[in-house]
């Protein structure tokens, strides 16, 4: 066997046993009547995938690393593996799966290896789809790893790659450059990750971010007038490029205006939400199958409600009534909007220190249907953007006196997204408790200073307290 099939024998296995190790770590906990044959099975489970993962990390160091870490440009044929392989690890082929990727950080070493290899070629058309490709993972590890608050850098790092293969993007625009790429295929990849770059600056609140946000914007609404460009990509779908460019600014605001636009900058946003709206009503035919359309008036009200349009009432009943009138079991792209950005949007408008008695009753039924809408999804590992919103409904959580405590709130999140870290959790906190348990009887001076324990007699006193402490402490350890 020549060195490429072999190769292309060792990818294959590698994608195999990372599927096999995806299924292992979360088998369905509908098909298990009882937690302990659920816990046996995990168990078992997690045996076979020791085992799995060290011949995977056999396959990195022997076959992968020593490939990625050459300064030599690699054969064709090899490069063509390793394009298949990355791309097995981004898109996860079946339509039962219950995931989107196995392995985004490789394949984005395997993306920038082969992005490398375009440069020295001197084929941009190869060039310009390879950076496609790069900027698309660098997008998903960026929100992946946005929820690793302790490391921010890490999430930092993949946003500075994708802002720079956006720079690129964005200087292929120019209108002597855009020429030169000939493939039209490519000239429509231009035009739409130079657009697609700005996704890179959510979640940034810096000034520079969103000045610069909004001033790529306004160039790609330049561009979608210009008959330069409807002549160099005249079977381009302009229509939908002008309604996602829309989409775009509206987005801006998302989470109550987190990223602090100024007052100025909300009302240029706002003035693009009446351009959407119209685009919607006047090319409704067009549009109503599209992704997002049906939460345009959602995402403009929120617009106009920042910028001083419609005052706070008018706003919250909007929310309300497109809540209300959502599908509790529209498990979609488009239906997640209506189940879980609507309730984040209602709780940044709240003013937790001064709530009613009805604003109280509709945090505690929020909580109800967000926590009732992830036990019910149907295979969440292919919803995994919405950890994102759901992260910021967990950082903005309101207690309420007798209504869902956050500790419950986020035990059942966890519950439905994963549960056998759910189960792992609870096992955390039992063995937690047991060992407090003894230690208290053997040696309970080791407790002196926890709240209210100042001497041997009061941890004897507070043992209840302590233990309950340590229990709660131990099935939140993951959270």
């Amino acid at each position: 066997m020549d060195q490429v099939e072999s190769l292309r024998e060792s990818f294959k296995q590698y994608t195999k046993r990372m599927s096999s190790i995806r299924k292992l770590s979360s088998p369905d906990i509908r098909s298990w009547d009882d937690a302990e044959r659920y816990s046996d099975r995990l168990l078992q489970n997690f045996r076979e995938i020791g085992e799995l993962a060290y011949r995977n990390r056999k396959m990195l160091d022997e076959d992968l690393y020593p490939l990625l870490s050459g300064d030599e440009r690699l054969d064709p044929a090899v490069s063509e593996e390793l394009e298949a392989l990355a791309d097995s690890l981004i898109t996860v082929a079946g339509e039962n799966e219950d995931y989107e990727s196995l392995d985004l950080p490789l394949a984005a070493m395997i993306s920038e290896r082969l992005l490398k290899d375009t440069e020295r070629s001197g084929d941009l058309s190869a060039r310009i789809r390879k950076m496609d490709e790069q900027m698309d993972v660098c997008y998903s590890l960026m929100n992946m790893t946005e929820r690793i608050t302790t490391h921010p850098l890490i999430s930092a790092a993949y946003r500075e790659k994708g802002l720079a293969i956006g720079e690129e993007f964005q200087t292929l625009l120019d209108r002597s450059r855009f020429l030169s790429v000939k493939d039209p295929e490519c000239r429509e990849i231009v035009l739409t990750d130079a657009r697609f770059m700005t996704a890179f600056y959510e979640r940034s609140s810096d000034v520079d971010s969103r000045r610069q946000n909004l001033k790529i914007l306004d160039r790609m609404m330049e561009i979608s007038e210009d008959p330069f460009y409807h002549e160099a990509v005249p079977d381009y779908d302009w229509q939908y490029f002008v309604f996602r460019t829309l989409e775009y600014y509206l987005q801006c605001t998302d989470i109550g205006n987190a990223r602090g636009f100024s007052p100025t900058q909300l009302k240029r946003i706002s003035d693009h939400a009446h351009k959407i709206e119209q685009l919607c009503v006047a090319e409704s035919d067009r549009f109503e199958g599209v992704i997002g359309c049906r939460f345009v008036p959602v995402n403009a009200a929120r617009c106009y409600y920042l910028s001083g349009e419609i005052d706070r009432r008018t706003y919250w009943d909007t929310l309300l009534s497109n809540y209300e009138n959502r599908d509790p079991m529209d498990f979609s792209a488009e239906g997640s909007y209506f189940n879980v950005l609507i309730p984040l949007e209602l709780i940044c408008i709240l003013d937790p220190g001064n709530l009613s008695l009805k604003e109280e009753a509709l945090l505690s039924n929020l909580y109800h249907d967000l926590s009732a809408y992830l036990f019910h999804i149907p295979n969440s590992g292919s919803m995994s953007f919405l950890l994102e919103y759901f992260s910021e409904i967990i950082r903005r959580f309101i207690e309420v006196p007798g209504g869902v405590t956050f500790e419950t709130f986020v035990l059942q999140c966890l519950a439905a997204m994963h549960p056998p870290t759910y189960i792992h959790s609870h096992m955390v906190g039992q063995i937690a408790e047991r060992l407090a348990y003894h230690l208290i009887k053997r040696s309970p001076a080791r407790f002196i200073g926890f709240p209210g324990c100042d001497t041997v007699a009061a941890v004897k006193k507070h043992q209840e307290e302590i233990l309950s402490y340590v229990w709660h402490a131990g099935i939140c350890h993951d959270l």
